[in-house]
């Protein structure tokens, strides 16, 4: 049973190290990274015709895949002849979803990308037998040797010839590469075929070889008891994923009111599942090479990773070709979009997915969360105050109500807000940590620091090692002046889990001063300032750790500096008391 989990994580991983998945020719789209070769082409359309070139490569390096697209088919009509241009016109039509993605593959040649998109749009037209053409013409590669044989296979099924579609699997399913992938689409085309015993046999089969429930396979799979009087059996399995996935949970009646609902699965539904599926994996390894690295804040993307998100992406610009409803891959475009700090794109993936979908609650409450980020809480507010009356008792919820009164400085209600989303969680989880500090923000911010105090210390039980935990309660420490030796203690395990964090060495450098370590305090709040240098509370500090010195003219510098990155009200009065009176440092208490 492992061993296709471990054979496939070195087939994708190989893919990860080879050269991106979708670049199978010199002509296939690739995104412009060579400014030689876009100046080269600028030149060619000639003095008029170059901007719309230019503004696709600024829009492009911009990660506005829109206005690039739209830029770079502006620019084709201008030199329709251009390979360059059309490469980056294709490229940008399909990760923007665009239908002239269909029209540009037309003029290239034979690659992956081109035949998945003359495929699905032979597939869309229930064109099978072109279709079929396309897909089994892909290059194959270390990604496309697992995804073309659920391809192909869908194609007979939408042509009624289900024993060749299962026919087409066989060879897939024998070599235990991906089971209950292989299994599970298997057992979709038997049961959309009436083949009961088949069915059976490969549910069974996906089911025995699956680690933990999917949310694909148990709803699949628990459709199918239900439809054959073993209701039992289909409760458990979803009591099962409430377990292995709790943020599942606020979609418990959908996904049960799926699997009662009568099936309807057509063979477009499985070429988009199994470009899911291909996405998912290739998220996982993505994953998986993320954890590899220990130090994270010092990671950078490699180009890998990029390609290898690139991939993913396409993959689910592909799902939603095929059904543009599906919200789980609405979900997880929703975040790479957010991952690449584009939370209006994140949010705007989100608008088009179906009431009936068993995930539309996780994709309402991640909505309500996106509008926080952008900061319409009004429309945050309404989303998830509307969310909360059908699911009272979700966490989540409660959680997101939380965060905005706290923003909004509604204090009692976020602290009501925490209070319950804390009773509905499960106890001692690890995760309750963030659910903890939150509500100690509130007390903090509500003048309550006992209970703020009483939050921390519990939240760090549960995630000793948690640098923003070790910074807010150490800060705290500091600014009250109490506790400072152990405040530095634990603002030193704070950088050292996290030393590329501004704020955090910013608040080690405040504690080394309270406690007379001068110039081991401006060594740290240079790296602070360095880091973060347009944070006025950092300047400010810097600053006083100047005056007291001696070096009387770079602390005044760097208030005046702090001042020109507007602080908050309470840091500006001190900042221009500083200015007046220069610094003068209060006794702190004796401990």
């Amino acid at each position: 049973m492992q061993i296709g989990r471990i054979v496939c994580a070195f087939v994708i991983a190989g893919f990860l190290c080879d050269q991106p998945a979708w670049a199978d020719g010199n002509v296939t789209p690739v995104p412009p990274r060579e400014t030689t070769v876009a100046l080269q082409d600028i030149k060619k359309l000639g003095n008029e015709n170059y901007t719309e070139f230019l503004v696709g490569i600024v829009a492009a390096g911009l990660k506005d895949s829109q206005v690039a697209g739209d830029a770079f088919r502006a620019a084709l009509k201008a030199d329709p002849t251009n390979k360059n241009i059309l490469q980056q016109a294709f490229f940008y039509s399909v990760v923007t979803g665009n239908p002239m993605a269909v029209d540009l593959a037309k003029l290239l040649p034979s690659g992956m990308l081109p035949n998945m998109v003359l495929g699905n749009d032979a597939a869309r037209k229930k064109n099978w037998g072109k279709a079929r053409d396309y897909y089994n013409a892909i290059p194959t590669n270390a990604l496309t040797r697992l995804l073309k044989p659920l391809l192909v296979g869908w194609t007979y099924q939408g042509q009624g010839n289900y024993k060749t579609a299962l026919a087409t699997l066989m060879p897939a399913i024998e070599s235990n590469m991906l089971p209950v992938v292989y299994t599970l689409h298997a057992a979709l085309i038997a049961d959309t075929a009436g083949y009961d015993e088949q069915a059976a046999r490969y549910y069974y089969h996906a089911i025995g070889e699956s680690t933990q429930p999917t949310l694909q396979l148990v709803v699949f799979y628990g459709n199918w008891l239900v439809r054959n009087k073993r209701k039992a059996e289909a409760q458990r399995l979803v009591e099962d994923l409430m377990v292995a996935m709790p943020g599942l949970a606020v979609s418990r009646e959908a996904l049960e009111e799926s699997i009662n609902r009568k099936m309807e699965f057509t063979a477009t539904d499985g070429i988009a599942q199994s470009y899911l599926v291909l996405a998912s994996l290739v998220q996982e390894q993505i994953t998986l090479e993320k954890m590899k690295s220990k130090d994270k804040q010092k990671r950078d993307r490699s180009s890998l990773e990029v390609d290898a998100e690139q991939t993913e992406e396409f993959m689910l610009r592909f799902a939603l070709d095929m059904d543009p409803t599906l919200g789980s891959a609405r979900l997880m475009m929703s975040s790479l979009f957010y991952d690449r700090d584009l939370p209006a794109s994140a949010l705007g993936i989100l608008e088009k997915t179906s009431k009936k979908d068993v995930l539309d609650p996780v994709i309402e409450l991640r909505r309500g969360r996106l509008y926080m980020v952008l900061g319409e809480f009004g429309k945050a507010q309404a989303l998830l105050e509307g969310l909360h009356k059908a699911h009272p008792f979700y966490p989540e919820i409660w959680r997101s109500l939380g965060d905005i009164y706290l923003e909004e400085k509604k204090y009692p209600l976020a602290l009501h807000a925490y209070d319950r989303a804390l009773e509905y969680s499960p106890k001692m989880q690890k995760n309750n940590w963030s659910l903890l500090l939150a509500r100690a923000v509130a007390y903090d911010r509500s003048g309550n620091w006992p209970k703020a105090e009483q939050d921390l210390k519990q939240a760090l039980l549960l995630m000793p090692d948690e640098p923003i935990l070790l910074n807010y309660l150490g800060y705290s420490w500091v600014e009250k002046d109490k506790n400072l030796e152990q405040a530095e203690s634990m603002l030193l395990r704070a950088v050292e889990n996290d030393p590329d964090n501004g704020a955090i060495l910013d608040s080690l450098g405040w504690a080394m001063l309270k406690r007379n370590k001068l110039y081991q305090a401006v060594q740290q709040l240079e790296k602070a300032a360095e880091k973060t240098p347009q944070d006025p509370a950092i300047n400010y500090h810097l600053g006083v750790a100047y005056w007291l010195l001696g070096r009387k003219q770079e602390a005044i510098n760097q208030w005046n500096v702090a001042l020109v990155f507007h602080p908050d009200p309470s840091d500006e009065k001190k900042i221009r008391k500083a200015l007046k009176d220069g610094y003068v440092q209060s006794p702190i208490p004796a401990h």
